[in-house]
């Protein structure tokens, strides 16, 4: 309803010029602002044009009689709850019936008794406004059930974050010390072998020129030293490369584990950033697919640090190319919204299946097979933005694939 400061507005809908007449003089004797129709048709063009708080409606009309208008009426937006009230010659339990099923209000029979209908008309506001008030409350309650979930949810996975962290911390400082030991003593070995081949090469010519040869290849054979020279090399490189992906997840883990530390906060610039970090993207031979950029205009200034943007960026990038394979087409989209710079990275994959969602940004979560991912890139995503006082979130598109939507603080030209 209106505030109550402005006049409350009746549409009459009446064919008869002497009933219009009638009714528009008392409800404007009465204080009401009067719109008179002399149609259905008419009435919905009327009522689509003014704001109108009430209908008085004849169901015997030319063009388009009451039963139809009314019914044009309750399909519409904002005809869905405005009382109607049907004005008829006829008393009849069928038309009154049919009235009600088609959304009025209320009826009142003709000749019209004015003081009646004016009574009609404050029970059908009344009714009208506390229908308002319902709903709104109805709405506010559903908005508020939408924040506590949201805070809920963001709540539990602080506080998730917060406990996985206190492991991580630990779990990385046992892992890191005896970590840094193999990897020093890889390093040796690996210089220990590389004499050991120039020993044996030296070894052999000097065993040929000694007439030995034959005693030599014997003794290789039975220490199986070609097998040795051959896979030596492979093994090094399968135990190197084993080192550095668990050097990887300590890594991450300390990150994880940085949940207490602000993050260091510069302008700057949305737009530039993504630039930056698309240039390693259009190097790689493997992706054949396409990266469309739609980027605001003006310029957005973002409140983050451009190492922790870059970074983010780039986990997402090659989250997306992941889930949507060498032939990816992924679009970045920059925006605003109010105090908030937004991008959206959106790909043409598989989707995010519905189950996953709540867990996606869930420390050492992947769907990807072992050894393939180690289920940190987007916890620390989430992590990086929450310090950024930041957001991310992830949904499923309509037309296919996914998007994954950033928000950041503009930076205040104050």
């Amino acid at each position: 309803m209106k505030p109550s400061m402005l006049p409350t507005t009746v549409l009459i809908v009446e064919d008869t010029a002497t009933t219009r007449l009638i009714l528009r003089q008392g409800l404007t004797q009465a204080g009401y602002q009067v719109i008179a129709t002399e149609n259905g048709y008419q009435a919905i063009l009327a009522f689509q044009q003014h704001s109108v708080d009430l209908v008085l409606l004849d169901v015997n009309m030319p063009v388009m009689d009451g039963f139809e208008c009314c019914e044009a009426l309750r399909h519409s937006e904002k005809g869905r709850h405005i009382p109607i009230i049907m004005l008829t010659g006829r008393d009849d339990h069928e038309s009154i019936n049919r009235a009600f099923e088609l959304g009025a209000s209320d009826f009142i029979t003709k000749p019209i008794n004015l003081r009646l209908l004016l009574q009609r008309v404050r029970y059908g506001l009344r009714d009208s406004c506390r229908e308002q008030a319902l709903l709104q409350s109805q709405a506010e309650q559903r908005r508020l059930i939408e924040q506590l979930s949201e805070a809920q949810a963001q709540l539990l996975q602080s506080e998730k974050l917060a406990s996985i962290g206190l492991l991580a911390a630990g779990v990385a400082h046992e892992i890191n010390n005896p970590l840094a030991c193999i990897k020093a003593n890889m390093q040796t070995l690996k210089y220990y072998i590389d004499n050991l081949f120039t020993l044996q090469h030296s070894m052999s010519e000097l065993l040929e020129q000694e007439q030995l040869q034959h005693q030599a290849r014997q003794l290789e054979q039975t220490l199986e030293w070609a097998e040795i020279r051959q896979d030596s090399p492979e093994l090094l490189q399968d135990v190197q490369e084993g080192i550095d992906r668990i050097q990887t997840i300590i890594s991450g883990l300390i990150n994880l584990s940085d949940t207490g530390n602000s993050i260091t906060k510069n302008s700057t610039q949305l737009e530039e950033v993504i630039q930056e970090v698309l240039t390693p993207f259009d190097d790689m031979p493997l992706f054949q697919g396409t990266i469309q950029t739609h980027l605001c205009n003006p310029a957005l200034e973002v409140n983050i640090d451009k190492a922790d943007l870059l970074q983010i960026l780039h986990s997402l990038l090659a989250n997306a190319m992941d889930a949507a394979g060498p032939c990816a087409n992924l679009d970045i989209i920059t925006y605003r919204e109010g105090q908030t710079g937004c991008v959206e990275i959106q790909d043409n994959g598989p989707g995010i299946p519905d189950k996953h969602l709540q867990r996606i940004f869930d420390p050492f979560f992947t769907t990807k097979p072992p050894g393939k991912g180690t289920g940190l890139g987007l916890s620390l995503v989430y992590q990086i933005l929450k310090r950024a006082e930041g957001k991310i979130e992830a949904c499923n598109r309509q037309e296919g694939g996914a998007c994954f939507k950033v928000k950041l603080p503009l930076v205040s030209l104050n």
